[in-house]
């Protein structure tokens, strides 16, 4: 059967969007994310966005990573299906979506630009991350729908993960943040790895996301826990700016009690690239 599809982008995190508001949605297979996410024999994406009919909120958001995996929240596609929402129904109000039975919220700034609210993030405690037999480090894990490390790049060079000449833009950045990533210590599911670099007035970031497997032009979680990460270690305060690998700047706004980070907000690139039709074999 044939179905209509759209491409959103959100600074690079690229996504297949269903609309079952006005269309009905597809019954997808694992393999079948996989073919529909793959750049060489499909339409291409990071992920889907699935939009659902909801009594409650705009609509309801299932999405899945271009591995078929699910039961996260993506910060850049919740965004993106905002944008999307309030492109295709000419909405300017505030838009709320429900993902992961968590309620959230956002709306088009600008043209190719949305604002994206999250629930409260709880402060971390400080761990002592055992790489290996040698180096012992202490890290910060934040959950921002889902889990994340932020790890600074000149920290990793002090203690030898990086060699010393490796630069930001061109390391083997695949390779570290993969064994990061399933290392032992974070568990069974993993945790997604960004690698940062601080200047004088730019924070830059790079992420490996699971489910993708790989380094994302975004992963807007990712930009979230880094600025709580900047907050935690260095006392910086709302709003924080962060550039992204496709050097797309996002804003990060919150504020800080004793337990927890609130009114969090994410600003950011978002874009309707084009939209189709294509053929699915439905869900036997």
């Amino acid at each position: 059967m044939k179905y209509n599809f759209t491409k959103l982008t959100g600074a690079g995190n690229d996504f297949i969007v269903f609309d079952g508001i006005s269309n009905k949605l597809p019954k997808l297979r694992k393999s079948e994310i996989q073919n529909l996410c793959n750049r060489h024999f499909g339409i291409g994406a990071d992920g889907i966005l699935l939009l659902e009919k909801s009594e409650k909120y705009d609509f309801n958001l299932l999405y899945f990573n271009s591995d078929g995996s699910s039961g996260m929240l993506c910060a850049n596609g919740g965004r993106s299906s905002i944008y999307y929402f309030s492109e295709k129904y000419k909405k300017t109000r505030l838009i709320t979506f429900e993902c992961c039975g968590k309620e959230y919220s956002g709306k088009k700034i600008q043209q190719n630009e949305a604002k994206f609210n999250l629930p409260n993030v709880k402060v971390p405690s400080e761990e002592c991350f055992d790489f290996d037999e040698t180096r012992k480090f202490k890290i910060y894990r934040f959950d921002t729908g889902s889990p994340h490390l932020v790890l600074e790049f000149e920290n990793l060079k002090k203690l030898k993960i990086l060699d010393e000449n490796d630069e930001y833009e061109n390391f083997n950045f695949h390779q570290i943040a993969e064994k990061i990533r399933n290392h032992k210590f974070f568990g069974k599911g993993g945790i997604n790895v960004n690698i940062i670099q601080k200047g004088e007035n730019i924070t830059k970031i790079r992420s490996f996301e699971r489910g993708v497997e790989g380094e994302t032009l975004a992963c807007g979680t990712g930009i979230i826990a880094t600025a709580l990460f900047l907050n935690v270690i260095n006392a910086q305060n709302s709003p924080i700016a962060i550039f992204s690998k496709s050097n797309k700047k996002f804003i990060v706004n919150f504020e800080r009690n004793l337990s927890n980070f609130v009114n969090l907000s994410l600003i950011g690139h978002s874009q309707i690239l084009f939209s189709g039709e294509i053929e699915i074999m439905e869900k036997l």
